[in-house]
């Protein structure tokens, strides 16, 4: 496949950031189920976090661009790199979507089986409808997107890699600047309906959030800011400018509307954070988020995002669908997050490693030779 490479330093840093980044969206949704009786609150823990949960799920599209493109393997083929993308995340989809139907049924949710089979064949977030994008497990609409970027992977990679050296962050900033202009594209849509009740236009909401097309953008800013760390041509950047980006970029996001308060403020400060994490595994200095737990939360981050709503969602139903006093919802989302681990954990010990193990071989010789993949586990 264009572009790789041997035995590239492992990101561990950027692995245990994936678990930041969906505990983010956890937070999101725990807000969305209402459980603290004050209503202020709920109304804060959701408008507080929104904006932090889809500049989460940003960082996950662009995180797949870079990892796939740093551990590109020499003499690749794209059916190869296809088998291992299937066996990734087919497996957990496929439980998680079943278990999601299930669900919907004991519960004695309305729904219509129609809505449904998009999301099992993850071609639900090009549809403009909610119960569509919703399918089974709602937040697993991001898996379409993905679906269009491992198609397309072995294409882009190959047209990025003829960008000459010196023209990537000229190209970098191109295509940030298209995913800045994508809530203005938005703006071109009709402002009616809107989603529950809230000044969510839907037209606007599914282009800038849902839509594959769109999120490409994000996926392809990660590829070519991977040919920039692995050309040299990052240039280091203090943590704590790394952290004021991101502060200022979410409190930024709080005073703009929707659709403009999602990606748009948080472009610049994930740029610095994939390029100063990856940058940290490179020199060896490593950081927080690359030792212990962490990493190993970063791997089964992919099982929690599935499995994190249905766990919130159905729990809540299971215990009444009530709300508490600030003790007992606090207690509730410790649970709910407790159970998410233990549930991902499971996931990921014996349904997504067995997967990887065993549709996810067939390297090339290069690989064998270097005694491992560049990437170890820590691919997007």
């Amino acid at each position: 496949m264009p572009g790789a490479q041997p035995a590239r330093a492992r990101l561990d840093s950027l692995t245990g950031l994936r678990f930041v980044a969906a505990l983010a969206v956890f937070a999101d949704h725990a807000g969305l189920e209402t459980v603290f009786r004050s209503h202020t609150v709920n109304f804060l823990l959701v408008g507080l976090t929104a904006s932090l949960a889809e500049a989460a799920v940003g960082f996950f599209f662009m995180l797949s661009g870079f990892v796939l493109t740093w551990s590109a393997r020499p003499g690749d083929t794209s059916t190869a790199f296809w088998r291992r993308r299937a066996a990734k995340i087919l497996p957990n989809h496929v439980i998680t979507w079943t278990a999601g139907l299930l669900l919907l049924v004991a519960s004695g949710t309305r729904f219509r089986l129609p809505d449904m089979i998009p999301s099992l064949f993850l071609v639900h977030s090009w549809i403009p409808s909610v119960p569509v994008i919703e399918g089974t497990d709602g937040p697993n609409w991001s898996l379409a997107c993905e679906a269009l970027f491992y198609l397309s992977f072995p294409l882009v990679a190959r047209l990025v890699g003829r960008i000459p050296a010196g023209r990537l962050w000229r190209w970098a900033g191109g295509v940030a600047a298209g995913i800045i202009a994508v809530p203005f594209i938005a703006l071109l849509l009709p402002d009616q309906p809107t989603l529950f009740g809230l000044p969510l236009p839907f037209w606007r909401f599914w282009f800038t959030i849902f839509l594959p097309p769109v999120r490409l953008l994000d996926f392809v800013l990660g590829i070519l800011l991977a040919r920039i760390v692995i050309s040299g041509r990052w240039h280091p950047v203090r943590l704590r400018w790394v952290t004021g980006a991101l502060v200022a970029g979410w409190l930024i996001s709080l005073a703009l509307p929707v659709p403009f308060d999602f990606m748009l403020p948080f472009v610049g400060p994930l740029v610095l954070v994939l390029g100063t994490g990856a940058s940290a595994d490179i020199s060896g200095r490593g950081s927080v988020f690359g030792r212990g737990r962490f990493v190993w939360l970063g791997e089964i981050s992919f099982a929690f995002y599935l499995v994190h709503w249905p766990v919130l969602h159905y729990l809540h139903l299971a215990l009444g669908g009530g709300t508490w006093s600030a003790p007992g919802a606090a207690g509730f989302l410790i649970l709910a997050l407790a159970l998410t681990l233990l549930l991902s954990a499971l996931l990921y010990r014996f349904v997504e490693r067995p997967a990887m193990r065993r549709w996810g071989r067939g390297r090339p010789a290069a690989d064998h030779r270097a005694g491992r993949s560049p990437a170890g586990q820590h691919q997007a």
